[in-house]
């Protein structure tokens, strides 16, 4: 067993003082006595109702934060939204019932220190290609074991491995038109979570709208209900893109004897995510539902139809340490958050008055990995997983008290020792045949810039805006020496986008009452005007690389 590093004792501890705040509930037995001492002190005590006041604005305020304070990079995005339902969970109440995916998600979250908010990890963030990761998977030497990943892994430090241009078009052993987007991975001690962002292309758009199924709300969990009558199911698109419905995968992998813990599929649609899960925990919850096997085995089968997918992820880590060694193609960029870009106002000045700047971030550095392509096609070897079959995570509320494997204290789950007879028949092992995957059946990975070029001998305030795939200042010159061109022309700003072509078109649509010939691309107006209306349609797009 691995010793846990002070900070994770540390963040333990903030655990479990975050677990005796959340307990203090109105079915408590001590919840009346709490708040009646509580309100007699606010009313008595003007100093106290100030720390109150001041601890509750700050709270809001983090959380509105944590929300806009990242690169904006795929699998950031989806910790980050995962991140705000948990916190509007606490900010209502419900800390203790918090859903399906804060059985995983929960390894990559620790409480502030002094406001009562979770917030993510220390993160670390990259951008590659997604045949240059396939490629790593599938050099023949130097792929480390699953216990050895304890070591090229800082302890709770979120890696996060993201698709640079467009999302990654792959077909995996019996799944295909996926698109691979972002991977997000943490590592707790001997235990590895991972939550991986992806794509199915829809074929047919559903817009559907269903009524609320009691049956399934469990116990605790009635406060789902409050408002609502129907749930939306209708399709919504991956980060925008309406060809995809985004899948999300998490895993949770126990390094020290390679067995995968669990597996959650889930499918977001409008309203909600449609989850399926081979958790022992979650499962044995439908058993009061009375279509019982229909849902389990319908959950079962989704997990298994995703297995190859599960298999390739769950090794990426195990290559985590090889990256480093690509130097020569490594350079770090700097990428704007949304607080960077967010028009001012009365929130962010408060925020910017009461937050650290470290809380608030107007950039984050993003490693790049620039290397030409690799191929189209991989076989990557089984990842060699098994299933847990001995025992399983039970959720318990925030507050409760549980065990882990070797006895120790922690909260908000315990270690249930499982031997079911339909759990072994029922859980499929992951393959040992080599898994297959094939990129580019899409679209394809698509980056480049959109420019500004002008020429001295242009009339003032016109300018040319276009895109390219080489690099601005070689396409300048290409331009320079073409017909029509009466001087050199000049770059005045570039940006690294993905889809740049679709960027351009957007761009020359919003500003198109300024051109000033409706067949070439200079348009007549102040620069300054020219820069925000990039910078829009590239904030709108969600598609600035650096």
């Amino acid at each position: 067993m691995t010793e846990k590093s002070e900070r994770a004792a540390a963040r333990d501890e903030r655990l479990r003082r975050f677990a005796r705040s959340v307990q203090m509930r109105p079915e408590h037995p001590l919840h009346s006595r709490v708040v009646s001492h509580f309100d007699k002190r606010r009313a008595t005590d003007p100093a106290f109702q100030r720390r109150v006041e001041a601890s509750a604005a700050r709270a809001n305020l983090l959380a509105n934060a944590l929300r806009l304070n990242g690169p904006n990079l795929a699998a950031d995005q989806y910790l980050r939204n995962f991140l705000v339902e948990y916190n509007n969970r606490i900010f209502q109440g419900e800390g203790v019932n918090q859903p399906t995916s804060f059985n995983v998600v929960r390894a990559f979250t620790e409480p502030d220190e002094t406001s009562f908010v979770l917030k993510l990890l220390p993160e670390k963030f990259c951008l590659l290609s997604f045949d240059y990761l396939l490629d790593k998977l599938t050099e023949p030497k130097g792929n480390h074991g699953w216990d050895e990943i304890v070591k090229d892994l800082d302890e709770l430090t979120i890696y996060e491995y993201n698709i640079r241009g467009e999302f990654a078009p792959f077909d995996v052993s019996g799944v295909e038109d996926l698109v691979f987007a972002g991977v997000a991975f943490v590592r707790d001690g001997e235990e590895l979570s991972l939550v991986a962002v992806l794509g199915m292309r829809i074929a047919e758009k559903i817009t559907e709208k269903l009524p609320f199924d009691k049956a399934a709300i469990s116990a605790g969990k009635e406060f789902l209900m409050r408002g609502k009558k129907e749930i939306d199911y209708s399709d919504i698109g991956l980060l925008g893109d309406d060809r995809y419905r985004p899948l999300v995968l998490m895993t949770r992998i126990n390094l020290s004897n390679g067995t995968s813990q669990v597996r959650y599929v889930l499918e977001e649609r409008a309203d909600v995510f449609d989850a399926a899960s081979d958790d022992p925990d979650v499962i044995l919850t439908l058993l009061q539902h009375p279509e019982y096997e229909k849902y389990r085995d319908a959950a079962l089968e989704k997990v298994k139809k995703f297995g190859p997918c599960f298999d390739v992820i769950s090794q990426i880590p195990k290559v985590v340490w090889k990256f480093e060694t690509e130097v020569d193609h490594i350079r770090i960029e700097r990428h704007p958050t949304a607080i960077k870009s967010a028009a001012p106002g009365a929130l962010l000045n408060k925020m910017k008055r009461t937050l650290k700047p470290s809380e608030m971030r107007n950039y984050v550095e993003v490693e790049v990995i620039t290397t030409p392509p690799a191929k189209e096609t991989f076989e990557i070897s089984a990842s060699g997983l098994k299933i847990e079959r001995h025992g399983y995570w039970k959720a318990l509320a925030l507050n409760e008290e549980g065990r882990d494997q070797n006895g120790q204290v922690v909260y908000g789950k315990t270690w249930v020792i499982h031997e079911s007879s339909w759990y072994a028949m029922a859980i499929s092992e992951p393959g040992v045949e080599p898994i297959h995957v094939k990129i580019g059946s899409g679209e394809g990975v698509v980056e480049g810039y959109v420019y500004v070029l002008r020429s001295a001998l242009h009339p003032r305030d016109v300018y040319k805006i276009g895109f390219t795939t080489l690099e601005p200042d070689e396409r300048a010159r290409q331009l320079s020496g073409s017909s029509g061109q009466p001087d050199m022309l000049n770059v005045v700003q570039e940006w690294h986008v993905r889809a740049p072509r679709a960027v351009e078109q957007e761009v020359h649509r919003r500003l198109d009452q300024y051109r000033v010939n409706s067949r070439r691309e200079f348009f007549n107006l102040k620069y300054p005007k020219i820069r925000e209306t990039i910078e829009d349609v590239i904030r709108d797009m969600k598609a600035l690389l650096g």
